[in-house]
């Protein structure tokens, strides 16, 4: 399965229903990051929104979970330093 580009090969399309639907601006590039050595992810972050913010992690590994990704995400989202076993 491919990725869900919108279009113009927009990759943050797949979270678009969320940004409209919490009045997001413009997304900003946080870079990459690594929860493992092997794997890089690219974040997109929409901060600005009227309520709550998005936040998009864009791997190549095609579709899974990655080890550590459910762990790196409660951790943000309970306001925590991301740990991983």
């Amino acid at each position: 399965m491919n990725f869900p580009m919108g279009p113009g090969g927009d990759t943050t399309h797949p979270v678009a229903l969320w940004r409209d639907r919490l009045g997001c601006d413009a997304g900003q590039d946080q870079g990459d990051w690594q929860a493992v050595s092997w794997l890089t992810f690219t974040r997109t972050r929409w901060d600005d929104c009227v309520t709550g913010r998005v936040v998009l992690d864009i791997h190549p590994g095609g579709h899974f979970i990655p080890h550590g990704w459910i762990g790196w995400q409660l951790d943000q989202l309970m306001g925590r330093v991301p740990v991983y076993p």
